[in-house]
């Protein structure tokens, strides 16, 4: 295209004399015809904030989207403890409360049954670790 609008220049000036013409500037749109089709006009502040918000919503959507693969199609590089065997497997949590959380657990085949409630813990059936009194009875 440059080369067009070069060859286009110098063919004018060899061929009209140089008394008549001593300077004259040729324009390389006007050589090569109309602008460059996949130009954009100028856009206004409004056109360019909906391009700028549109494409942070992409970007965050698959953000979004990553997160929940990577959660759901590699747990063990998501939460490394999940690699390999296990003594304990957590069966269920339920929480009944902002403060109060059961779980259901299993440690070496053994089910055990937890009540968390603050920063305290107890045991509702399974076995009791020595020392610890009932609490019901």
């Amino acid at each position: 295209m440059v080369l067009r609008g070069v060859v286009v220049g110098l063919a004018l000036a060899t061929t009209q004399p140089s008394a008549a013409r001593p300077f004259e500037v040729v324009s390389l749109a006007a050589a090569n015809g109309p602008g460059i089709p996949f130009k954009r006009e100028e856009e206004g502040v409004s056109a360019l904030l909906v391009r700028v918000f549109g494409g942070l919503i992409v970007v965050a959507l698959l953000g979004v989207a990553a997160v929940y693969a990577l959660k759901r199609y590699l747990p063990s590089l998501y939460h490394p403890t999940f690699s390999g065997a296990t003594r304990i497997k957590v069966l269920e949590a339920r929480r009944l409360t902002m403060k109060t959380t059961l779980f259901l657990v299993e440690l070496d085949g053994v089910p055990l049954f937890f009540a968390q409630s603050g920063d305290r813990i107890t045991v509702l059936s399974g076995p009791r670790p020595p020392g610890i009194e009932d609490d019901h009875e």
